[in-house]
This record gives C-alpha cells, structure tokens and sequence, in this order.
C-alpha cells in the first residue's frame, strides 16, 4: 500500500523546483545540492525562530546548528556544505508552502481540466505549474502573468491535512 500523501508528493515538486534552480546557478554543486534535498526530505531539517537551524547528519548521532556558518567537516570559504544549502532549501519550501496552490490547468487541446499544483517561481516574476501526473517527472508548465487565465487557483497547499 502506498503511504505517500499528497503533501508530501508536492512537497518533492516543490524542492525539485528549488535544486533546479540552483543547479542553474551553481551547477558543479550537484552532490551537495543534492544531498540538502535529501536531508530536507528526511525531516533532517528544523527552522528556529531565531533564524538558525537545527540539521541532522545523514551519517551517525551528529546535528550542526547552522546560520550563515556550519561547523561539519565539509564546511569551506568558498563552498556552502550540505548543511547550509539544507536549511536554505527548508526555508525556501516553507515559503513556496505558504504560497503554493491546487490548480487547475486548462488544456487548449483537450478542453479538460487537468489538476496540480502552482506555486510563484523563485524570483517571483512566472507561476510554474506542476500537473499532478507529472509530479514525479516534474515536468512543469511556466505561466506569465499574461498567460495566468490558463489556471484556475485553488485552496494553499498548506491547508491539505492528509
């Protein structure tokens, strides 16, 4: 029996967005960027309201407290550890959370309603849509704000309580 909710499906669409998007940026940093997603899927991940982090080690007993320093092995001036990237990924996905929506999207060849999910893109200026078959693929529709009519916004997705 599959256990996965909704909220966690769309949970991944939401991270997977936020790894591509550094992965743009920052494209020699695919393992680390990679395991942050890990630890942020894991639960390894806790926002303090102070603004630091509390992170799990994928490996033993370890937890880091990280703000704009982590004191792991893997820590450099030029690189951001696993850590770091993991509590930024986890406060992106808080964010995206709170803004995400079900959506509708409304397909100009079949005429059908195809649900999904539709969040804001990072830098805020399209609303990438996430059809529900394609979660696990994420294939991903990006809308203009001229091209929104194409959607229909439903309930936050933070309101999903599977």
């Amino acid at each position: 029996m599959d256990t996965t909710s909704t909220t966690d499906i769309y949970t991944h669409a939401l991270l997977t967005h936020i790894a591509e998007t550094y992965l743009m940026t920052y494209p020699a940093e695919y393992a680390r960027i990679a395991k942050a997603i890990a630890l942020v899927e894991a639960g390894h991940v806790t926002l303090l309201p102070s603004g630091h982090a509390v992170v799990k080690s994928q490996r033993g007993q370890a937890v880091y407290t990280v703000n704009g320093h982590c004191n792991c092995f893997d820590r450099s001036a030029t690189y951001f550890c696993k850590h770091r990237l993991a509590k930024t990924f986890a406060r992106k996905l808080a964010c995206l959370t709170r803004k995400a929506r079900y959506a509708l999207y409304l397909d100009a060849m079949t005429g059908e309603q195809v649900p999904g999910l539709a969040w804001p893109s990072l830098d805020g200026e399209k609303i990438v849509y996430c059809p529900e078959a394609d979660v696990y693929t994420t294939r991903t529709l990006v809308f203009t704000a001229v091209e929104l009519s194409k959607l229909v916004l439903l309930s936050h997705l933070d309101t999903d309580k599977e």
